[in-house]
């Protein structure tokens, strides 16, 4: 009886020596990684809807000024393109605070029971289930990016053909006509002099605004494989992280306790 009190005093003052080493730090509390995904996913949004906004404007402003044509698909596409960049903004920063709870201490304090584990593995596969799916519709967005420089691309190959802008100088773009539904109107899409020097400026502006948005596409692309990377790492993390602290400490029981046995010794 004697042996087993003094045994569970020892344990006790164990855990007491353990406690001020297990205590965890401000910094191991920030998820750096999920911050750094977040930094390029909101950059990369934020880039991407304005350049996008200003392109589609300069698109319509040529359409409208010089072809005398509204394309109501276009503005339909630049809502689209808003709309995902709000929800994408939104979503990051969801993604960013389920990353914190799954980093250093936070992840103990909440994930303790296994109860807790079960539910924070659930809600971490869904959350890395629902990232899969927007990277692939953000791969569609960005292939309706790709398509819309593709084309104002040619166009400025077009513009550069043309010595200079004047009556007898003109540009036929009767191919294009085929993409916006007009088949019997082949006079509008031939421009000449001010019309044409009009169009090549349009042209120059929103093909700037499409390369950026481009790369802006790329950069939300990114952050999203960053985030798979971290919810992926999160998982496990939450899975086997009781286990791991567990260990860490028995193994700082028994170095407390290899510490004492000389002094035992050689009392």
């Amino acid at each position: 009886m004697f042996r087993e009190t003094e045994k569970n005093s020892k344990n006790n003052s164990n855990m007491e020596m353990i406690a001020p080493v297990g205590r965890p730090s401000s910094i191991g509390r920030v998820p750096f990684a999920s911050l750094i995904a977040l930094s390029i996913t909101w950059i990369g949004v934020a880039v991407f809807a304005a350049m996008n906004f200003q392109a589609v404007n300069a698109s319509l402003q040529q359409l409208r000024s010089v072809f005398n044509a509204e394309i109501y698909w276009l503005n339909k596409v630049q809502l689209s393109f808003i709309v995902s960049a709000v929800i994408m903004f939104v979503f990051a920063g969801l993604l960013t605070v389920i990353g914190a709870l799954a980093t250093g201490s936070t992840r103990d304090r909440v994930y303790y029971g296994w109860k807790a584990r079960l539910g924070g593995r659930i809600s971490t596969a869904l959350f890395l289930t629902l990232t899969y799916l927007v990277h692939i519709f953000w791969l569609a967005i960005f292939t309706v990016v790709v398509s819309l420089c593709f084309v104002n691309c040619i166009m400025k190959r077009l513009c550069a053909t043309v010595p200079a802008y004047t009556v007898d100088d003109c540009l036929d773009l009767n191919l294009f006509s085929v993409f916006f539904g007009d088949l019997k109107s082949t006079d509008n899409w031939k421009l000449c002099g001010a019309a044409l020097q009009q169009f090549c400026v349009l042209t120059e502006s929103a093909n700037n605004y499409y390369i950026v948005s481009y790369f802006a596409s790329l950069a939300v692309l990114l952050g999203l494989v960053h985030f798979m990377i971290c919810l992926s790492a999160n998982y496990a993390h939450i899975k086997d992280g009781f286990k791991y602290s567990e260990l860490k400490e028995i193994q700082l029981i028994e170095e407390t306790e290899l510490k004492r046995y000389p002094q035992r010794r050689f009392n």
